[in-house]
């Protein structure tokens, strides 16, 4: 019997100690999984938690460079409100080179609530130009405006005129303010003259 039962005590010892493997091994791999399933879940609350920081940084940067840019265009939008007289006006001549003409009378008016008028006559012997702008030796037009402080420009949406060619055009000027003086330019490539003004 000993021969016999020594075997198949082994084998049950072996098929004994098998088991108990069997037995912690899922044991084992349960808690590494959880351990796993944790920290991916960290890595993932925290990979949310930068992206939503990440998004906040740059709403809030956003924010800023849209209260300057408003900013500027307000306070460049404050120095152009009111009325300004004529004090010369650069143009070309006859013969194409630029002349500095200074005995025209004229106003340009910025409100506050986003209206313009300008209005320049110009002398006697002057009386009978006429163009675009001018008719008559006299040139007047109202409407509303729009200013980009970024690209210096201002420009006068036309809503009537003394010259029926401007009703409804958008024109867009380059302007400079130097010195006490607004300088106003055409920024069209046909055209190549400049106003000064200063503000009463």
């Amino acid at each position: 019997m000993s021969s016999i039962d020594s075997p198949f005590e082994e084998g049950q010892a072996i098929n004994r100690q098998d088991r108990g493997s069997i037995r912690t091994a899922p044991r084992y791999s349960c808690e590494n999984g959880r351990n796993d399933a944790l920290l991916r879940g960290e890595f993932s609350m925290n990979a949310r938690t930068v992206t939503v920081m990440a998004m906040a940084f740059a709403v809030s940067f956003l924010q800023a460079q849209t209260k300057e840019k408003a900013a500027g265009s307000d306070a460049a939008r404050q120095k152009l409100i009111g009325a300004w007289h004529l004090v010369s006006m650069d143009e070309p001549g006859p013969g194409g080179a630029l002349r500095h003409v200074t005995n025209r009378k004229g106003m340009l008016v910025y409100t506050r609530d986003g209206h313009m008028s300008v209005q320049i006559m110009y002398p006697p012997s002057e009386a009978t130009v006429s163009n675009e702008y001018v008719l008559n030796g006299y040139e007047a037009s109202f409407g509303s405006y729009d200013l980009d402080e970024s690209a210096h420009t201002v420009t006068h949406h036309v809503q009537a005129s003394i010259t029926h060619e401007l009703v409804g055009k958008n024109l867009t000027r380059a302007f400079q303010l130097s010195s006490g003086h607004l300088i106003i330019k055409s920024v069209r490539p046909d055209e190549h003259w400049s106003v000064a003004w200063e503000h009463d």
